[in-house]
């Protein structure tokens, strides 16, 4: 009995002993007091990435919104268009809000930088005002910048920067233009050289280069592009747009042919084989692909023309006139080619025909009179 009450005796004192705070020192203080600090903290930390998330996700849901807004704003009647505009803006400053909200919580993260860019750009050409539009473009810079830092290696980074002072040099002053389009040209060939064995970025450094007047230097990438992946037909079109332009025809028909294997009707791609036919004065290949352009486009006056022509150099007066008779009834038309059709009716023999036609034509049009008379050698 006495054994016990001497056990309960020493438990109750040293419970006594664990609960007597003021035997803790400041500094175990200090210690307990820190690594709360530090839990809370590293706690706070851990749930900033889930609300830099939330707000990227809010971001995107106002910039779909926007771009769904801006395809339709053509629908609205004149009177609530510009309310609908700037409704988009809104939008845009919702959504650039919270992205920055994003990049604040989690500043090591590429993406939220990168949209944050994005949304800028977009916010860009949503608006007018020239001050606002740089002060945009600015923010869109200042972001791609860090988005570099943070992931040099990424390619991207750097083609959107290429974008951003291409945007600038269109938007400056004459005398301002200079150095932004070095900046771009500058920014569009390091992603080129970032992702060396991407045919895409060799592609987008390509167009810079041809729509910049620097077409000499876009034809290595344009090959590279298709040495890369042939099935890039936008490639081989601007290449081979290049070739013909400095008179390498035979290099131009190659890749104008290997598109149309790939697709036969890209771009209209028979007329483009068919005009280098003509050129080399291949007219008979030419008209044939001339031919093929037409069955699918009827109503090109291009194709037409080029055909008719075509016909004419090889003397198929006959196929040259039904083409004309199936199409004189139209009114343009009839004024643009019938001294081209009455040749080809003389050229065919047809000459009571022709004096007929000729007579009916300088009462319509008297103004052709001179040119119908020349050639029926009166």
């Amino acid at each position: 009995m006495s054994k016990n009450k001497s056990n309960k005796n020493l438990k109750v004192e040293n419970t006594k002993q664990f609960l007597d705070f003021k035997k803790i020192t400041f500094s175990s203080w200090l210690l307990v007091f820190s690594s709360f600090c530090l839990l809370i903290f590293l706690i706070w930390q851990a749930f900033l990435p889930f609300k830099a998330e939330i707000k990227f996700k809010s971001s995107a849901l106002f910039i779909s919104r926007a771009k769904w807004q801006t395809s339709k704003i053509t629908q609205y009647p004149k009177a609530e268009q510009e309310q609908v505009k700037e409704y988009v803006l809104n939008l845009y400053r919702y959504a650039i809000t919270d992205l920055q909200k994003a990049v604040a919580y989690a500043p090591w993260e590429v993406k939220y930088y990168v949209e944050l860019g994005k949304a800028y750009q977009r916010y860009f050409e949503a608006i007018e005002d020239p001050a606002q539009k740089l002060a945009a473009l600015k923010n869109a810079e200042t972001m791609y910048q860090q988005a570099s830092k943070l992931d040099p290696k990424n390619p991207w980074n750097y083609e959107r920067l290429g974008s951003v002072y291409h945007s600038y040099y269109e938007l400056v002053s004459l005398e301002q233009k200079k150095p932004f389009l070095k900046l771009a040209k500058d920014y569009f060939y390091k992603a080129a050289q970032a992702g060396p064995f991407n045919p895409l970025f060799q592609l987008n450094y390509a167009y810079f280069l041809q729509t910049n007047n620097f077409s000499d230097e876009a034809i290595q990438y344009y090959e590279k592009t298709v040495s890369y992946d042939g099935r890039i037909l936008e490639a081989r079109y601007n290449l081979a747009a290049i070739y013909t332009k400095t008179g390498a025809l035979d290099k131009s028909l190659a890749q104008y042919l290997a598109i149309q294997k790939t697709d036969p009707d890209y771009r209209n791609i028979n007329f483009y084989i068919g005009y280098i036919y003509y050129a080399q004065k291949k007219y008979e290949q030419a008209a044939t692909y001339f031919r093929a352009g037409l069955q699918n486009h009827p109503n090109n006056t291009k194709i037409l023309h080029n055909y008719l022509l075509s016909l004419y150099h090889l003397g198929k007066w006959t196929e040259l006139i039904k083409l004309h008779e199936q199409r004189l009834n139209n009114t343009s038309y009839y004024k643009a080619y019938i001294t081209q059709y009455l040749d080809a009716l003389i050229k065919a023999g047809e000459k009571q025909k022709a004096f007929k036609v000729a007579q009916t034509a300088i009462v319509k049009y008297p103004q052709l009179k001179k040119n119908i008379n020349k050639l029926l050698g009166l």
